[in-house]
């Protein structure tokens, strides 16, 4: 919020241009996209990977395998130590910071480092929620089961869906996956099972997913 309100300030004292501030939003939010795919297909799912691959792969991968044990038995709390997004943001905003001082395009690095912080921060949220029981208003909302039903297909075939807040470049690269899985197992009795790319693919029958 401060940041957006900054952000504010600074396009109305003239210090941001419209242009620049445009240019950076969409470069920002194709980079983060494109960043989420790389480090997820790459270091998380190969053994040169190092801890990488151990933590995600042998760990989380084992510990959380669709459609059985996606998701948690009950709400577990997040811990900020326990993932390396905060780090890997942190990396980022010292590189900007040092970008932005060789090119001095204020209005392009605001708007980038503002819609990567976004994305970054909805990364490790939506991460979160995807894996707890789904007990919560907005885990019903049709936006949130269709992402979350895409990385519930990944957790069945590891080698799809590798985006996780907008599989723009799985679609680009083709390792986007709609299949219809099986109910969820370990969905808490009472709460929905999950609709996943249905209930947002039924608007575009044209894009219907595919059966498993």
């Amino acid at each position: 919020m401060v940041f957006w309100l900054a952000a504010m300030a600074l396009l109305l004292m003239g210090m941001l241009t419209a242009p620049g501030v445009t240019l950076g939003l969409l470069a920002g939010f194709v980079y983060s996209s494109r960043f989420e795919h790389w480090v997820h297909a790459g270091p998380m799912h190969h053994k040169s990977g190092g801890i990488a691959y151990e933590r995600h792969v042998r760990d989380h991968h084992a510990n959380r395998r669709a459609p059985v044990r996606y998701l948690a038995e009950k709400r577990e709390q997040y811990r900020i130590g326990e993932s390396a997004v905060p780090l890997i943001w942190l990396g980022h905003m010292i590189a900007i910071a040092g970008l932005w001082l060789i090119t001095r395009q204020t209005s392009f690095w605001v708007s980038f480092t503002l819609i990567a912080t976004v994305y970054f921060v909805l990364y490790e949220f939506l991460h979160h929620e995807m894996h707890q029981p789904h007990e919560r208003w907005y885990h019903r909302t049709d936006l949130f089961q269709f992402l979350s039903e895409l990385h519930r297909l990944h957790h069945y075939k590891a080698k799809e869906n590798f985006n996780l807040v907008c599989p723009l470049w799985d679609w680009i690269l083709g390792t986007l996956s709609t299949e219809e899985l099986k109910p969820e197992a370990s969905a808490p009795v009472g709460t929905p099972q999950p609709t996943g790319p249905r209930s947002v693919f039924s608007w575009f029958p044209e894009f219907a997913p595919k059966k498993s």
